[in-house]
């Protein structure tokens, strides 16, 4: 692992994974693997299938972060009997969100990733065809079916 600076990197065409800056050390031991404590984000059929999330490009990072900010808000303003941030959205949840993301993301680290697309899960470190099964539960919660 090395620190690299943004100006000598294609920031459009990397790959890039957010964590928590506590995870450093073990990564540097021991790799960014899929086994815990780097699992924090782990839901439904994603434990079964381990997996390493990560962002293409600058404008993966930018689609990332909003994601996050939704899905922070959206589960905040069901905690408060609110309706979700789809319809509305409320300005004293939004800046709860806002601290609350602020807080964290001073904490995390971006790592840009040396990957390999193919379709041999054995020789490859990830295809554009594998399942995404956050994506595909959220898709499914949206929708309003719950079923695996």
């Amino acid at each position: 692992m090395k620190k690299v600076k943004l100006k000598n990197i294609d920031a459009n065409n990397s790959y890039f994974h957010f964590t928590k800056e506590e995870s450093i050390a073990d990564i540097k031991e021991n790799g960014l693997t899929s086994e815990p404590p780097e699992r924090e984000n782990a839901v439904a059929k994603d434990r079964e299938k381990p997996c390493i999330y990560f962002s293409v490009g600058t404008k993966g990072l930018l689609e990332t972060i909003d994601v996050w900010i939704r899905w922070e808000y959206n589960n905040m303003a069901r905690k408060e009997k609110m309706p979700a941030g789809y319809i509305e959205m409320d300005v004293k949840i939004l800046k709860k969100v806002y601290e609350k993301v602020y807080k964290d993301f001073k904490k995390r680290k971006y790592l840009k990733l040396d990957l390999e697309e193919g379709e041999d899960v054995e020789t490859s470190d990830f295809s554009f065809l594998g399942i995404d099964y956050k994506k595909e539960m959220a898709l499914k919660t949206r929708c309003g079916s719950t079923s695996s």
